[in-house]
């Protein structure tokens, strides 16, 4: 073999890398999942509620994602199982077709981790919150967001994050400093609770892919029990 050969064999085995971390990965998805105890769910599903609709209106962070459901408020398909003592829905979904020719080039190509769990016990029953990373992209749909919340005693958080709530004082008791902290030092997380739902949605990192979704799944845990706690 000449290293001419050699050369061009490494660039195939690379293409023929690539391309298995990529659409092999989606064939590999229902799998993990299966073997981590989870289900796939429908939004025709009637076994288990699933209902992201407050008198606020849908999901903020949901809405956005092609797979969403408005007729429903729900997702339109996704797996279902039990994290911790919590059910819990996760997905994968990109972004709606953008009408803004600003938006679109940028949003089209990104996808979404998506992590539900149900709070069960939660002292704050009427409690809505949505808190999201300032992006240049999204700023257009800040223009539409009837209020903006900012914390008094944290400027940092309230610099790096919209907060969108209809409790100010609850929301100050209730997303506590740990939380804000955990939020500082993650990439590119958001978070929202409505209707009792804990909505942790965060950018898909091929790489690691499982991992990522287990670790975002013991988050959102971890955090419902938290939120249960205050």
């Amino acid at each position: 073999m000449t290293f001419n050969d050699f050369g061009q064999a490494l660039v195939l085995l690379i293409i023929l890398y690539a391309v298995w971390q990529t659409a092999g990965l989606w064939l590999r998805l229902p799998a993990w999942f299966r073997q981590d105890g989870f289900i796939r769910w429908r939004s025709t599903q009637d076994t288990t509620a699933l209902y992201l609709r407050d008198p606020n209106g849908d999901s903020v962070l949901l809405q956005r994602l092609s797979n969403w459901r408005e007729d429903r408020a729900q997702p339109a398909s996704c797996w279902y199982g039990q994290s911790g003592s919590y059910a819990c829905w996760q997905y994968l979904s990109g972004v709606r077709r953008s009408h803004s020719f600003l938006r679109r080039k940028s949003l089209k190509r990104t996808r979404y981790n998506v992590t539900i769990v149900h709070l069960g016990k939660f002292s704050h029953p009427d409690l809505y919150f949505c808190v999201r990373p300032r992006q240049s992209l999204d700023s257009v749909d800040y223009l539409y967001a009837e209020s903006e919340f900012s914390p008094q005693a944290d400027s940092d958080f309230s610099r790096m994050f919209f907060i969108e709530t209809n409790r100010p004082e609850e929301f100050e008791h209730v997303l506590s400093e740990p939380i804000r902290q955990l939020m500082l030092n993650t990439e590119e997380v958001s978070l929202e609770l409505i209707n009792g739902y804990l909505v942790l949605v965060r950018v898909t990192h091929i790489l690691d892919l499982r991992e990522h979704l287990r670790t975002e799944r013991d988050t959102a845990t971890s955090l419902a029990e938290y939120l249960e706690r205050k």
